[in-house]
């Protein structure tokens, strides 16, 4: 647990726990007869730990699917542009002639579709990473029914 940064004493620190209560002291000169400072830090006491045991290719897979946030942050970035290109040829008056109009409305389309690709993508890459959460939790479950 951090302190404060006010608590943060410049010299030593004596500490004592009291009914599960720490206390911190600033260790003062003994010809020193200021009070000392005093910060008490609560600790909430734990019960049990559950510890999960996975295989290496289930923490492969896990490792694989962090991959699925940036690709999710890529498919808003593409669908975005792809929609402001298709407001944009949908609203300016542009010849089909001016090689400008076949130009945005490839970045349209390629947009788009990368877009709806990679939405994909993040969807099952998601779902696949809620499974082997599931598989692991599992067989804990197993576990705790046996007690």
């Amino acid at each position: 647990m951090r302190v404060p940064p006010k608590y943060i004493f410049p010299g030593p620190v004596e500490g004592r726990i009291i009914n599960g209560t720490t206390e911190l002291t600033e260790k003062k000169p003994r010809d020193d007869n200021e009070s000392a400072q005093t910060v008490k830090v609560n600790r909430g006491k734990i019960c049990d730990v559950t510890i999960y045991e996975i295989r290496e290719d289930e923490l492969d897979s896990l490792e694989q699917t962090q991959l699925t946030s940036v690709l999710f942050n890529i498919m808003l970035v593409l669908l975005s542009s792809g929609v402001s290109l298709l407001v944009t040829l949908l609203t300016v008056n542009i010849s089909k002639e001016n090689p400008v109009y076949y130009t945005i409305l490839f970045l349209t389309i390629s947009t788009l579709i990368s877009g709806a690709v990679l939405g994909v993508v993040c969807y099952f890459m998601r779902n696949r990473k809620s499974y082997i959460i599931s598989i692991i939790r599992d067989r804990m479950k197993g576990h705790i029914d046996n007690k």
